[in-house]
């Protein structure tokens, strides 16, 4: 076996355990969540370094049980977040720091883990598959 098939599966094991570290992360974070109604006040736009691309996030309020008003960008950005301005959407939020609010979707919750562990499993597991299907490497 060439020693790129070892290497591809460790580097497959690593991504995966990233993405388990992410899966921990939310759920952790969803046990202390509270939740609140926001509304999307506008949008912040972040471009590609050459210019050639944009992006633009989501920027939400909302209000915490105590009573602060908050203002955090949206993780998943779009070209058409404009259209969003003014839509109420469901909120979840740590009290212990409010700023670092997730929209309740999903995509901004699970995503990130999703493709992690997917792209781990993949990782991992692809040398061992090419092997079954080529045979042993040369």
């Amino acid at each position: 076996m060439t020693l790129w098939f070892p290497l591809f599966s460790l580097a497959g094991l690593g991504v995966l355990a990233l993405g388990i570290w992410l899966q921990r992360r939310t759920r952790a974070f969803l046990r202390r969540a509270r939740a609140a109604r926001g509304r999307y006040v506008g949008t912040s736009t972040q471009t590609t370094i050459d210019g050639a691309q944009a992006t633009s996030y989501g920027a939400i309020e909302f209000r915490t049980e105590a009573g602060q008003t908050v203002r955090f960008s949206g993780r998943v950005g779009t070209p058409f977040e404009g259209r969003k301005v003014g839509r109420e959407v469901d909120v979840l939020y740590d009290p212990a720091s409010p700023e670092e609010a997730v929209v309740r979707s999903f995509v901004e919750l699970w995503f990130p883990a999703l493709i992690m562990i997917t792209a781990g499993v993949g990782m991992a597991l692809a040398p061992f598959v090419l092997w079954l299907i080529l045979g042993p490497p040369r």
